[in-house]
């Protein structure tokens, strides 16, 4: 009476599977896969698991336990519902005959692309690829570290990155035997696993079912070997959701069948699969070691888009509404300034570096030429030297933080493997292990003591910063990578900054390497006893503030009005005693009149939170592709050439090569991406060609002689002198833009 029942729950389920997929949902994808012309291949159908949950909740526990047994319900529901579809396919076809249609018509359209059954082929290999587990522990594993003993034989899901790719092997998945004696020839499959290592291993004695043969010799049926492609790769866990002291572990995950291959080392992904065991082979004297793996069943992909963070459209909104507000008031660049200001909050000034970071974080649009080939890389670089204790590390730092993909490493004993790729040996066959230039693929590479890389270490990433690859020929492995990394490095100077000496001189770090970067920005800690009053007291304001944000009392009269920054979402401080005075709160995303976001009136300035700026740099870069105007072509042009011809007076002709214009390209693009502009306007190129005008690897043209960028504070410069008090600032065509023109164009007299 029990089996009774449990057959007829298995046919229930299987009856709502099927149904479920040959819904429209699903109908459309097994019916690609019946259209494939190899039959023999292994297929893969992407089902949510939420979906079968709907259907079929008592799976749940089931797949907790043995999800072997669910999975192959999930094949055979295939299976049936190709059939179905094959038949409703035949149906068709006689309906359109019997209405009258030649036969040879309905024929000719049922081949290859047709609605006819003869354009379908029953597939035998189709696996159902389970994805989108539901956020609960038992399911989905914030990281690898989180897997435990409990959790062997379980269904999970882990994001990592991969770090080593394996090669693709082919295994014997089964072999049939059949036994010697002419009285028993009893036949058997023995199978091998992921568990034994994939070793099949033969029975001593012959297990036949009556157990009256006692036969020892089997032979071999050739036509029955079943192989299978066979890889294995290991994801690690991402090093910026690592915290301090944190190391990151790694697992191993092995893919069959159509997985083979969908993943590259660098890649950010979700991995969900069936959490196992195998044991090491045994021998004589050997310790037996047991390794946790995954058996992969669906592998995703993380874009660069999802990654990290995911800008709903609440916050997409708030976006609009703020560059709304201030392109109405004619002050685009004042909210610029806004999102400046809440670039590392806790460094006082310094506006020029955070543009430079703000820039480097957007990036230029990439593109590919469209006769050679060849692409030209969007993503900008930045190097900054300067004295200690001038913030370097800190920028770092916060840029590894906003954005989603990213690697902070230090220079400091990195050697070329570190930063490429490594050989290792993984037993009999050697394997690739990414740096951390791949792992940052699509991401911020941020490294710290740039200058501490040995030269010919320094050499190799030549390759990664230009053409974002990087060739590989190690130990018979001759491939390609990819390296589509931003790099912000920092690094000192050797000894005192000699101004009347060269960048690559003062830094040891090459001019080949040096042209390479997009700004190279010079931070020195010079005396200026008004900077470091300013400086002091900030220090000491924040140093007096208590753990809820308020200030104290003995500060409290002269906070409100020299405060540089103050966050947005702070309830008790400042903005917090505005508020409860009746003036209401300002607003990142919607300010309520112009003062609340400028220092001019005594007011202190609104910043954004860290995560709201990752969001907000996600949303530049996935929504803005800004192409260059006519204008902004001019200045761009006329700023190098006014560059080219000044190389002969001035020293620094490693810099002022076509790859000065490329970075100008790049860092207009980036300015106007910032500024959530679809083209780069007058206003992007003059602001580009400023920025550009403080590196040390560029002559002065246009009046920017080398100004001190740790003592710039916000209130020091003139922010708002390019478009916003001109009438014509909101489309960028501002009385600045003339005057740049207007300078180089004498500096080519």
């Amino acid at each position: 009476m029990a089996d009774g029942a449990a057959q007829a729950e298995l046919v229930r389920q299987m009856t709502l599977l099927i149904e479920l997929l040959g819904s429209p949902r699903y109908a459309p994808a097994v019916e690609k896969i019946l259209r494939e012309p190899d039959d023999a291949q292994h297929y893969g159908l992407e089902v949510w698991l939420s979906d079968v949950l709907d259907v079929v909740p008592e799976i749940s526990e089931e797949l907790g336990q043995q999800s072997s047994v669910v999975l192959l319900k999930l094949d055979e529901a295939i299976g049936e519902a190709q059939r179905r579809l094959m038949t409703a396919a035949d149906e068709d076809d006689e309906a359109e005959v019997g209405g009258g249609l030649d036969a040879r018509s309905v024929a000719a359209s049922a081949v290859g692309v047709g609605e006819g059954a003869r354009g379908l082929s029953f597939k035998p290999h189709v696996h159902a690829r389970l994805s989108h587990l539901p956020g609960v522990p038992e399911y989905s594993k914030p990281n690898v570290s989180s897997i435990r003993a409990t959790d062997i034989g379980s269904f999970v899901q882990v994001p990592g990155t991969v770090i080593r790719t394996g090669a693709t092997r082919v295994l014997e998945a089964e072999r049939q035997y059949q036994c010697s004696s002419a009285k028993c020839n009893f036949t058997f499959t023995v199978r091998s696993t992921v568990e034994s290592g994939h070793t099949a291993e033969v029975p001593a004695i012959c297990p036949s079912p009556s157990g009256t043969c006692k036969g020892r010799s089997f032979r071999l049926i050739e036509e029955s070997v079943v192989r299978t492609d066979y890889q294995e790769v290991k994801i690690q866990e991402q090093a910026h959701t690592l915290g301090v002291g944190s190391i990151p572990r790694s697992i191993v995950v092995a893919l069959e069948h159509d997985l083979v291959d969908t993943c590259k080392a660098g890649d950010d992904a979700v991995v969900t699969g069936t959490l196992t065991r195998r044991w090491s082979r045994i021998a004589r004297g050997a310790r037996c070691d047991l390794e946790v793996l995954i058996k992969a069943n669906h592998v995703r992909i993380i874009s660069d888009s999802h990654a990290g963070g995911i800008v709903t459209d609440e916050l997409r909104e708030d976006f609009e509404r703020f560059w709304e507000y201030f392109e109405a008031k004619g002050q685009p660049l004042r909210a610029r300034n806004i999102l400046l200001r809440s670039i590392n909050p806790q460094l006082h000034g310094m506006f020029v570096v955070k543009q430079a970071v703000a820039l480097t974080l957007a990036g230029g649009v990439g593109r590919v030429d469209g006769q050679s080939g060849t692409t030209v890389r969007g993503d900008a670089h930045l190097l900054m030297v300067g004295d200690p204790g001038t913030g370097k590390s800190q920028f770092l730092r916060y840029a590894s933080k906003i954005s989603p993909r990213s690697v902070l490493t230090t220079g400091v004993g990195t050697t070329s493997a570190g930063l490429t790729c490594a050989a290792v040996k993984d037993g009999a066959e050697w394997t690739l292990e990414a740096g951390a230039l791949v792992l940052a693929d699509r991401g911020v590479c941020c490294i710290d003591e740039f200058s501490s890389i040995r030269e010919h270490d320094r050499a190799t990433i030549h390759e990664a910063m230009e053409q974002q690859t990087i060739s590989v020929a190690k130990a018979g492995l001759v491939c390609n990578l990819n390296a589509r990394a931003t790099v912000i490095a920092a690094t000192n100077p050797r000894g005192r900054y000699d101004p009347s000496s060269d960048v690559s001189v003062n830094t040891a770090i090459a001019p080949p390497l040096l042209s390479r970067f997009d700004l190279v920005l010079l931070l020195l800690d010079r005396n200026d006893v008004d900077w470091d009053r300013r400086v002091s007291s900030f220090i000491l304001r924040n140093a007096c503030r208590r753990p809820d944000g308020s200030v104290c009392e003995d500060e409290e009269g002269g906070q409100a009005a020299s405060s540089p920054t103050v966050n947005a979402h702070d309830e008790t401080g400042a903005a917090g005693r505005r508020r409860s005075a009746g003036g209401g709160a300002p607003s990142a995303a919607a300010p309520r009149r112009p003062e609340d976001t400028s220092e001019s009136d005594g007011e202190p300035a609104v910043t954004w939170s860290t995560r709201r700026m990752q969001a907000y740099f996600l949303y530049c870069r996935a929504t803005y592709s800004p192409r260059l105007t006519a204008p902004a072509q001019e200045v761009l042009m006329e700023y190098y050439t006014a560059q080219r011809k000044s190389d002969a007076r001035f020293q620094d002709a490693a810099r002022t090569t076509i790859r000065l214009l490329e970075s100008l390209v790049r860092l207009a693009q980036a300015h106007a991406r910032f500024m959530c502009r679809p083209e780069v306007t007058l206003q992007d190129a003059v602001c580009t060609v400023l920025l550009v005008e403080t590196s040390m690897n560029t002559t002065a043209l246009v009046g920017a002689d080398s100004p001190d960028l740790v003592g710039s504070a916000a209130d020091d410069l003139d922010l708002d002198a390019f478009g916003d008090a001109a009438p014509g600032a909101a489309s960028g065509q501002s009385e600045a833009g003339d005057d740049v023109m207007a300078l180089l164009m004498q500096s080519q007299v």
